[in-house]
């Protein structure tokens, strides 16, 4: 039962050898909207390592209700930066 599956960032997410690497955005997703690209790597989710979570937990953790925050670490090219994204019904 998941009754928030389509309320969240609009990622779709990979683990690549270890890294949790965005494979998909959804067009006018609050993620989108923040620049967030494929083939950037999650680093962080509110505060706890990517490669510490399974991926289907990583990706449960971005759905919940809508307006609720999360804190992303994004990192590209070796740069890393915070961003924070509102969930939102995106189905």
């Amino acid at each position: 039962d998941r009754p928030l599956e389509y309320c969240h960032v609009g990622l779709q997410v990979e683990r690549q050898g270890g890294a949790v690497v965005v494979m998909g955005v959804v067009e006018g997703s609050p993620a989108a909207r923040a620049g967030i690209t494929p083939g950037d790597e999650v680093v962080a989710l509110d505060g706890t390592s990517a490669q510490a979570l399974d991926l289907i937990a990583l990706t449960r953790r971005m759905e919940g209700r809508p307006g609720r925050r999360l804190t992303l670490v994004i990192r590209r090219n070796a740069v890393e930066r915070t961003v924070r994204l509102v969930r939102r019904r995106l189905l």
